[in-house]
């Protein structure tokens, strides 16, 4: 099925994108990477007027410490920005295996083998002739 049609727009910073949602209301919807929203809009159990699409305004992206030692993530900040972030290392050391969990809870919540999946990989990894790449 086909999602009924709609406008988008990929507003330049995190003000226009408010001004936006805040003008069309309950007709726009924000929209990051839509995986689970662009499912929804083919079953047409979500139908809004205007997608506003803030995957690219940078200021998401971004990750900084507060005074009081909190962390501030934006909203499209990675796993690889985050590990780039030498300094955060000490002060949150169960962020990679949180995140581990986190992903082995919802593949097998969606039914994924995870199992086969990783020995796949490790069979893969061990015939390649580069190392592979961390993946957080």
């Amino acid at each position: 099925m086909f999602p009924h049609a709609f406008e988008d727009v990929a507003p330049a910073s995190l003000d226009e994108a408010a001004k936006l949602l805040a003008q069309e209301g309950d007709d726009a919807k924000a929209l990051a990477g839509g995986q689970s929203f662009l499912p929804m809009m083919k079953l047409r159990r979500a139908a809004p007027r205007l997608l506003v699409d803030v995957g690219r305004i940078a200021e998401l992206g971004a990750v900084a410490r507060f005074a009081d030692g909190g962390l501030d993530v934006g909203a499209r900040a990675t796993h690889a920005a985050l590990e780039r972030r030498g300094d955060l290392a000490e002060q949150y050391p169960l962020r990679p295996a949180a995140d581990w969990g986190a992903v082995l809870l919802a593949l097998e919540e969606w039914g994924v083998d995870v199992k086969r999946i990783l020995g796949s990989a490790r069979r893969r990894r061990a015939e390649s002739p580069t190392p592979p790449r961390s993946c957080g």
